[in-house]
């Protein structure tokens, strides 16, 4: 319909797609209504400056989440750095993160082997077929890294038959993870203080991982310039004849070329370090370093293996009783043989048993002077017709005695 049709009337209108037209001669609209738009148009505009403010409050947003990116993402590029580094520098294999779930089946419960300071280790299977032993640590602090780090470094540099072989490592954003040899009777300690599986160590089992480990340890002072500064029994592992290898680096220390004796200057608890039991007297209140400390937590483990009782957990009628003091007063009184462990075989002979627990007292001796080399130690193990000194009192024994 076309409106011109409709002139001169006094009301007239059109119809087309999309468009309705209308005139008349009176008010056919509501000016409420017409109101009401004008009110609508000031409401857009408040939305639309609304809008623009949360806009810019965004944009301010994403700015500071960038401006606290860039300063975090040095640290994170930092530990990138030192991992990458500790990789190149030892020249360790580079495990993916995948390879060591599906090795231990997502780190099932069931495949771990025990629980440390600083995390689990696990047994896994690679797809070869190969068994391999992984430390899963979680690190939160400076500290627990840079002993991770010192680990790593240390036994990437040190390969003897009586050291664990380390194969490779991961880092991850949340943990990190050290993959070993995997070593299948695990550590001495379950077997040493497990009443029904100590029975699988008879002397002649005993006496290869004492002389396993003097053989390591001496390795390490000798060779590498190391001193362990953990030697205990659950850092011996054992494979499956049962010969040890000495594990767990991450308090070792260097030591330079003719240091046999280095003073901590300030001894604090965080820069003393250690398993209680096993320290030696001269560590503990001055702190001072030397190969004689782990002289002395060698000679520990030795009256362990020998004696059966586990120091820490040693029981006496005296409360300050150790096993160390024990074994000295049995020996000062010639009644050694009954701290024998007597669930060795009945053939067993006693009097090599003493020797080596005389040993034992030598190295646990107060004087750090008095105290065998690793080398003396593998030297009176091997010889039996080497007379062996008198040991003095060890430390923490009464002065009355």
């Amino acid at each position: 319909l076309s409106l011109s049709s409709c002139l001169p009337s006094h009301e007239g209108f059109a119809l087309n797609a999309g468009c309705y037209f209308r005139y008349s001669n009176y008010t056919f609209y509501d000016e409420r209504g017409l109101l009401s738009m004008n009110l609508t148009k000031e409401h857009i505009e408040q939305i639309l400056f609304l809008s623009m403010v949360g806009v810019m409050a965004i944009a301010a947003g994403f700015w500071c989440g960038k401006c606290i990116y860039l300063r975090a993402s040095p640290k994170t590029k930092l530990k990138e750095k030192e991992s990458q580094s500790i990789r190149n520098s030892s020249h360790l294999m580079s495990f993916k993160h995948s390879t060591l779930k599906k090795a231990t089946n997502n780190f099932n419960e069931s495949c771990k082997l025990g629980v440390g300071g600083y995390g689990e280790v696990f047994k896994g299977t690679l797809s070869d077929g190969r068994e391999i032993a992984i430390k899963r640590l979680h690190i939160t602090g400076k500290k627990p890294r840079e002993e991770i780090h010192n680990e790593i470094d240390v036994i990437s540099r040190c390969q003897h038959k009586n050291l664990v072989r380390l194969l490779g490592c991961c880092f991850t954003n949340m943990n990190s993870f050290i993959i070993y040899e995997y070593l299948a009777n695990t550590s001495l300690d379950h077997i040493l203080f497990n009443p029904e599986r100590k029975k699988e160590l008879d002397w002649k089992k005993r006496r290869t991982i004492i002389l396993g480990t003097a053989e390591g340890l001496e390795y390490l002072h000798e060779v590498c310039r190391i001193i362990h500064r953990d030697i205990k029994a659950s850092n011996i592992l054992l494979d499956l004849k049962y010969k040890p290898k000495i594990s767990d680096f991450g308090l070792a220390k260097f030591y330079p070329e003719g240091g046999k004796d280095i003073p901590s200057s300030s001894p604090s608890h965080s820069s003393i370090a250690g398993t209680v039991g096993y320290m030696a007297p001269e560590y503990i209140s001055k702190g001072r370093l030397s190969n004689k400390i782990d002289a002395y937590s060698f000679g520990v483990l030795v009256l362990e293996i020998t004696s059966g009782f586990r120091n820490n957990k040693f029981r006496s009628d005296n409360s300050l009783e150790t096993l160390v003091t024990q074994v000295w007063k049995c020996y000062a009184s010639d009644k050694m043989e009954e701290m024998i462990d007597r669930d060795m075989e009945e053939e067993t002979d006693k009097s090599q048993v003493k020797r080596v627990m005389q040993i034992g007292l030598l190295c646990t001796q107060e004087s750090p002077q008095l105290r065998p080399t690793m080398s003396k130690v593998i030297q009176m193990v091997n010889s039996t017709d080497l007379v062996l000194p008198t040991p003095t009192k060890p430390p923490y024994l009464h002065h009355s005695m």
